[in-house]
């Protein structure tokens, strides 16, 4: 019993290897096996295309992108699609339109019908007005008994006679006192003046500092950060920085550079301008690009064919480098604190 059970502990523990083994190598080839890449652009009689595409693993994943018509991606996984946006697949809207006219011809019959019979539909229209103005006839006829109407009445009756009515005069102003002040204002009416430009001020002066408030506590934070951006050590962490991403560059820049230009802008001096530009760059392009130039016409015509590849490992290892720098951990420790 005891040999049967280590027989399967020894078969599990095997089993166990093996995929341990397969995750160890597909680990080492996602970072050691580089990811090639290329792009191809041409400009010939005003027209662009461009196409780039990405494989890995000599093509066990592929992407591919191309430009116009009118602008396709699409991945493979081992020759399969798995992804795809773009293409001439799509049904142009107006087709659609016109296939939903023709599949729903009941519309255009009813319209047609309610053409042919227009009497049919005036003498509804002049029995519905006939109905509406009787009904307006007989509303008139009925006397107002309302109670709101009847004291309306004899208010108007009681004024007409020079008597005074029930009712205060609330357009009237307040009556001055006997010892000559005036007496309050009754309640219910409007505030004085002087009570209402007295509250806006008020709130005017909240308002304002509110902003004064808020703008102190940015131009501390911006002398925060500028005095943390002098430091010594924030200076340090940048120029390490700046020299992990000029590596990064170096590793993902083309390797080879094929094609023309011929340009010109219509203007000599500023065609002279770009030569002088190229001049300098010239030595980075090698020998297997060649430019000409147009000193009469504006013209821009050209093809480029640039090929690379990018390690996952290099990429990967500069930045574990930044990342575990001592200036970077005490520089977070800082902007936490500010942030408390």
């Amino acid at each position: 019993m005891l040999g049967f059970l280590w027989k399967i502990i020894g078969i599990l523990g095997m089993v166990l290897l093996a995929l341990l083994a397969v995750l160890f190598a597909v680990l080492l080839l996602a970072l050691f096996f580089p990811i090639t890449y290329r792009v191809h652009a041409s400009r010939k009689e005003g027209e662009l295309k461009l196409s780039a595409g990405a494989k890995w693993l000599f093509g066990f994943i592929r992407v591919d992108f191309g430009y116009p018509n009118p602008g396709k991606l699409a991945a493979r996984l081992l020759g399969i699609r798995i992804f795809e946006t773009g293409g001439d697949d799509e049904e142009p809207e107006e087709d659609a339109k016109k296939e939903e006219g023709a599949q729903k011809p009941g519309k255009s019959t009813k319209q047609e019908r309610k053409q042919e019979k227009p009497g049919k539909t005036a003498k509804k229209e002049d029995k519905r007005k006939g109905s509406k103005e009787s009904a307006k006839k007989k509303e008139a006829g009925k006397p107002k008994e309302s109670a709101g109407g009847s004291e309306e009445g004899a208010g108007q009756e009681k004024e007409a006679q020079g008597e005074p009515s029930g009712k205060p005069n609330e357009g009237a102003d307040a009556q001055p006192a006997p010892d000559g002040t005036e007496s309050a204002p009754k309640e219910g009416g409007s505030k004085p003046l002087f009570e209402t430009v007295r509250e806006k001020g008020k709130h005017f002066k909240e308002a304002l500092e509110g902003l004064v408030r808020k703008g102190k506590e940015v131009l501390g934070k911006v002398g925060f950060y500028w005095g943390l951006m002098r430091e010594e050590d924030t200076l340090q962490l940048f120029s390490h920085g700046m020299f992990r991403l000029g590596r990064i560059l170096k590793s993902i820049r083309p390797r080879r550079v094929k094609g023309w230009l011929h340009f010109g802008t219509g203007s000599p001096d500023t065609t002279g301008y770009c030569m002088a530009l190229y001049g300098m760059l010239s030595p980075y392009l090698g020998n297997a690009f060649a430019v000409t130039t147009d000193f009469e016409e504006a013209v821009l015509e050209g093809e480029l064919d640039t090929r690379g590849h990018v390690l996952v490992a290099v990429l990967l290892f500069h930045v574990v480098r930044v990342l575990l720098d001592r200036r970077f951990h005490a520089l977070i420790r800082k902007l936490k604190r500010e942030g408390k």
